[in-house]
């Protein structure tokens, strides 16, 4: 089971709102309790109405990406539209900000009415957020390590977006094979083929390569694709291509199964302006140097949950 502290607020019909997302969410999670509902000052544009905000405890048996189905789905329920404006108005928003103990979205540091109830709920993960006041540079400790935050969950979210409308033009009429490159590129994958409008066959292959902390260590595949791929177009998916052995190990190999076109599309190019090797056909972000943690990136099997991508403060 999962503990999972879960943020809800509304400005649009605020009371009658919340209540029934809290309804909706009782009839699928298992609800411990929940914070104060207090009303907040909205951030960013001012001419609208104070939102009411506050948190839910809960437990459940749903991965994160099944939960974030759930809650968008509840948002869309209460009139929620496609690409609204973060600061703007909204009748419901619901934000997983507590996994397993583990602070995964940053506004927790950076709002005091989302620190207030995250403590009401959690008080353990009280010095965590206080000691978070007096670090330096934006500096954040989360999961015992520095970061500082590099792209926001909406910078991800809107290159995910792009990504999938030039994926579905380009095999549109066709039904590619799509591969996650495990295990850092399950989020990013998941969040692309929803968005994604062509019929894509899914397949999962992961490669070891690290072997202490951020040193790169010997290549090798410890677990393959399921299917049949001779003839067939296929796409690999990456979170961060960050050394060209690592898309050359991968590219190599799929093409040893005979796939009528290969395409890598990445999340982050990391290998720098005089990489050789494969460039991604794809790429969300372009980066040419540090240490990326969080959106299935990891750093000692740490910060993998985090929605937002951090750089690490060494």
């Amino acid at each position: 089971m999962n503990t999972v502290i879960i943020g809800v607020g509304s400005n649009i019909d605020a009371e009658n709102n919340v209540s029934v997302a809290k309804r909706m969410l009782r009839q699928k999670l298992n609800v411990l309790r929940e914070s104060e509902f207090i009303r907040t000052k909205p951030v960013g544009s001012r001419k609208q109405r104070d939102f009411l905000n506050g948190s839910l405890l809960v437990k459940t048996r749903l991965g994160r990406q099944r939960l974030k189905v759930l809650l968008k789905g509840v948002e869309v329920a209460l009139g929620r539209g496609a690409g609204e404006d973060r600061y703007g108005p909204r009748k419901m928003d619901l934000d997983i900000l507590v996994w397993n103990g583990e602070i995964v979205d940053s506004d927790v540091y950076e709002r005091e009415f989302l620190r207030r109830s995250v403590i009401e709920l959690c008080p353990e993960l009280e010095k965590t957020l206080e000691g978070d006041k007096v670090l330096p540079e934006k500096t954040e400790i989360l999961e015992g390590i520095a970061l500082r935050k590099f792209l926001s969950k909406d910078d991800v979210k809107n290159a995910v977006c792009r990504l999938a409308k030039q994926i579905s033009g380009d095999y549109e009429g066709k039904t590619p094979v799509a591969v996650c490159v495990l295990k850092g590129a399950r989020p990013f994958f998941e969040d692309l083929l929803a968005q994604v409008t062509v019929t894509v066959q899914r397949q999962f292959l992961r490669v070891s390569s690290y072997r202490e902390a951020t040193r790169p260590g010997r290549l090798e595949l410890v677990r393959d694709i399921e299917c049949e791929v001779n003839g067939r177009d296929v796409i690999i998916i990456e979170d961060i291509i960050d050394t060209s052995e690592t898309a050359k190990f991968i590219l190599r190999y799929m093409e040893s199964k005979n796939p009528s076109s290969l395409r890598i599309c990445a999340l982050v190019d990391k290998r720098g302006k005089d990489a050789e090797g494969p460039e991604p056909d794809y790429v969300g972000f372009r980066v040419d140097e540090g240490f990326l943690v969080g959106y299935g990136m990891d750093y000692m099997e740490r910060g993998r949950a985090l929605e937002d991508i951090y750089l690490l403060q060494e």
